[in-house]
């Protein structure tokens, strides 16, 4: 499925030199998943299923994945994207949250993440630990960290997040 590099000629430098360049192409791999992840909740707004009052028996919802402030999504959708990413639904449905959190409640910190300048996973990490705060307890955090995602430890995001 992968070719791998043949490393073993390489010189020190050219270890690090191509070691570099992967991890850049892997951030740059992390953030094109949250956005296919987006654009694809997006075609699949909650507002397109069934309505709740005309529920059927294991028919699909609308669900809330982000938090305050986020669209819903139909719930089948998750399990789709969570297949091709090779996560369980569960785990696709926090992902797809994050995504939506982090592009409706903490657009600064998306800004930076977009522009490279911070990575997917420290950003949705801070996503996760705003879950539960209201739109402008995140706003707050997404002020307060935006320009210091990549330094924050998690004992330095907690006690922002509860300050918040």
């Amino acid at each position: 499925m992968f070719e791998s590099l043949d490393v073993s000629e390489y010189t020190a430098r050219e270890t690090l030199s191509s070691v570099g360049e992967l991890h850049v192409q892997r951030n740059w791999i992390d953030v094109e998943i949250l956005r296919h992840g987006l654009h694809f909740a997006d075609l699949h707004p909650g507002t397109a299923t069934v309505s709740d009052h005309e529920l059927v028996p294991g028919g699909e919802q609308s669900r809330v994945y982000g938090g305050s402030g986020c669209p819903s999504v139909a719930e089948f959708a998750v399990a789709e994207f969570g297949v091709m990413i090779g996560r369980s639904t569960t785990s696709a449905a926090k992902y797809m949250g994050q995504a939506l959190a982090l592009r409706h409640r903490l657009p600064r910190i998306w800004a930076q993440v977009l522009s490279g300048h911070a990575t997917a996973w420290r950003a949705c990490n801070i996503a996760t630990a705003c879950r539960e705060l209201s739109e402008e307890a995140a706003g707050i955090v997404d002020r307060r960290v935006a320009d210091i995602v990549d330094t924050l430890s998690p004992l330095r995001l907690h006690n922002i997040v509860k300050a918040a």
